[in-house]
C-alpha cells in the first residue's frame, strides 16, 4: 500500500469513527426526543381520558338526578291520586251512611240543615226534599210549603224568590271534606 492510500485509509477510518460518534449522538437525541413526545402523548391522552371520564361522570350523575328527580315527582302525583280516591271514598261512605240514618238521627241532622239555611232566608220560601224525606221534615217544619224533589238524594234546599239555600247532605260534606280528610289522615297517618 502505497502512503496515499494509507491516508486514505486512516482518513477513512477517521470519518468513520466520526461518523459512529456523530451517528450515536443523533440516536441518542432521536430516542430522547421521541421519549419526550411519547410521554407527552401518553399524558394528553390521560387528560383527554380523564376529562372524558368525567365528562360521562357528569353526565351519568346528571341523568340519575334527572331521573330521580322524575320519579319522586311520580311518586308525589300518585300518592294524591292515592288521597284523592281515598278521601272520595271516604266522603262517599259517608254521604251513604247518611242517607240512610235511621228517622230519628235524620231528623236531628235536617233540623240542624235548616236551622242553618233559615238564618240565610229573609223572604217568604218553600223547602224541596228528596220524596223519602218529606215526612221526617214535616215533623219539625210546620209553616211553610214542603215539595219534593228527585234530584235530592238528602238534606234540604230553601227556595225564595231572591235566592236558594242548598244545604244538602252532599253540600254538607263539601263543605267539611278539608275537616274530615284532616280527621281520616290523622287516624290512618299520611300516604
Amino acid at each position: 500500500m502505497n502512503d496515499t492510500e494509507l491516508k486514505l485509509k486512516n482518513m477513512l477510518e477517521l470519518l468513520e469513527k466520526d461518523y459512529e460518534v456523530e451517528y450515536k449522538s443523533l440516536k441518542k437525541q432521536y430516542d430522547d426526543e421521541f421519549e419526550k413526545l411519547k410521554k407527552s402523548f401518553e399524558e394528553d391522552i390521560e387528560k383527554y381520558s380523564q376529562r372524558k371520564l368525567k365528562e360521562a361522570n357528569d353526565k351519568a350523575k346528571h341523568i340519575l338526578k334527572l331521573a330521580k328527580s322524575k320519579a319522586e315527582l311520580r311518586i308525589k302525583e300518585e300518592k294524591l291520586k292515592l288521597k284523592n280516591n281515598l278521601l272520595k271514598k271516604v266522603l262517599d261512605e259517608i254521604e251513604n251512611k247518611m242517607l240512610n240514618l235511621e228517622n230519628e238521627r235524620k231528623k236531628y241532622f235536617y233540623q240542624k240543615l235548616y236551622f242553618d239555611a233559615v238564618k240565610l232566608v229573609n223572604d217568604d220560601y218553600i223547602i224541596l226534599c228528596n220524596p223519602g224525606d218529606v215526612e221526617i221534615i214535616k215533623t219539625f217544619v210546620s209553616d211553610c210549603k214542603i215539595e219534593s224533589d228527585n234530584e235530592i238524594k238528602g238534606g234540604i234546599i230553601l227556595k225564595s224568590k231572591n235566592v236558594s239555600i242548598k244545604n244538602t247532605i252532599e253540600s254538607y260534606l263539601q263543605e267539611n271534606k278539608n275537616m274530615i280528610f284532616r280527621l281520616v289522615l290523622e287516624e290512618v297517618g299520611d300516604i
